[in-house]
């Protein structure tokens, strides 16, 4: 009977246009986030002199802008140098007072705000705190950014949150070519591209699958299908599980059929590179990082069905908490956000640094979904012997 009735579920959403929408939203998504065709070209940094060869073949016009796109393909290093910190704040927030607007970031979206003569006099007294001419410790200097963007309102690129954004320069090719190595023998290619592949998959984990999830239970309770299945030898836990279970393998398969897409394209690489890759690196990023959003997704979608029976509220809280989760790219890894940000392509090195909290994260979600499925069948239980006492008197 629970095969039967999985199957039956699966069936129905290979048959729903809205399931192959949101199928087609997830992959157009990937083709236009992810770069849909990588070569060797795009994985190993090419040394000055074979930039400088490529490009003096080019047309004079074309030539800055091939060099500078090779460079930049180079990615970027962190400053640690505390003068060279001074320096960059102090120009940085010296042209942002120049413009007579300073750039700030709510919701993840920027905003320039204008500043009033107060606040650009108060900025400046900041600014002389942290001249490139003055000793200061680290810890100081990090008091005066937290104060410069207390000034300002918060959400700046000198608080917290974003200011190792203004500590990024661009790597020279020694760094990069160090870079690559670590990626090839750490990551064996594959793992590195997967983490990314994983951070842009789950934004579409965290808000697509909600438009479906939703209807889940509202669709059988429009139709009167409840009444039949309470009729029936179909226990709650069987009904509810193998609407979840169908729901988030219909869900899984987009991802699925795009981690093997992209593990056919760096196979090829790796074999014009003649190194080793890892075949399941985007199967594993999948299963640990985008699996416990969809499970999570799909479980608000059902319980909050099961409780208003109205999608609306659930579609809200969603979008609601997909906001909050997709605002900082890397590093931000509380149990408050519903999807991992990791919107950069590093080794294990850097990686491992997050590992603990991402892992924390996934399994809360995954916990929380399971806790959430069954408390979504303890009520719809206990609403089905309400209503099945009221057939039994008909």
């Amino acid at each position: 009977m629970f095969w039967q009735l999985f199957c039956k579920e699966l069936k129905y959403y290979f048959k729903s246009i809205t399931y192959f929408i949101f199928a087609l939203g997830v992959i157009v998504f990937c083709f236009s986030q992810v770069k849909p065709s990588i070569n060797v070209d795009d994985i190993k940094p090419k040394s000055p002199q074979e930039i400088d060869e490529i490009i003096s073949k080019l047309p004079e016009q074309d030539r800055m802008q091939a060099k500078f796109g090779f460079e930049r393909n180079y990615g970027r290093k962190t400053i640690t140098d505390i003068k060279m910190k001074q320096k960059v704040v102090c120009n940085y927030l010296e042209q942002e007072l120049s413009e007579g607007k300073i750039g700030t970031y709510k919701l993840g979206l920027l905003k320039k705000i204008k500043t009033s003569e107060k606040q650009e006099n108060d900025l400046r007294d900041e600014i002389k705190k942290i001249s490139p001419e003055k000793e200061i410790s680290e810890t100081d200097f990090i008091n005066v950014l937290d104060e410069i963007d207390k000034i300002i309102g918060g959400g700046s690129n000198y608080g917290e949150k974003f200011r190792d954004a203004l500590f990024q320069t661009g790597a020279s090719y020694e760094v990069a070519l160090e870079e690559y190595n670590a990626i090839v023998k750490e990551d064996k290619i594959t793992n590195a591209y997967a983490r990314e592949f994983a951070d842009y998959m789950g934004i579409t984990a965290g808000i697509f699958p909600i438009f479906i999830a939703a209807f889940v239970l509202i669709k059988d309770m429009k139709s009167r299908t409840q009444e039949i299945i309470f009729t029936k030898k179909v226990s709650s836990l069987k009904y509810i599980l193998t609407k979840y279970l169908a729901t988030i393998v219909a869900f899984i398969i987009p991802y699925f059929i795009l981690a093997t897409y992209e593990t056919v394209i760096f196979s090829k690489v790796g074999a014009e590179l003649n190194v080793a890759i890892d075949y399941f690196a985007f199967y594993k990023y999948v299963l640990t990082w985008i699996l416990p959003t969809l499970m999570f997704v799909t479980a608000l979608g059902m319980i909050l069905a099961v409780v208003v029976k109205n999608p609306i509220p659930a579609i809200i809280i969603q979008i609601l908490l997909w906001i909050v989760s997709i605002t900082e790219l890397r590093g931000s890894y509380g149990i408050q956000k519903i999807l991992i940000r990791y919107n950069e392509i590093t080794s294990n090195a850097e990686y491992i640094k997050y590992i603990n909290n991402i892992a924390i994260n996934r399994v809360f979600y995954f916990v929380l979904s399971i806790g959430i499925l069954m408390l979504t069948i303890y009520i719809y239980n206990r609403r089905r012997c309400s209503v099945g006492e009221k057939l039994n008197l008909l």
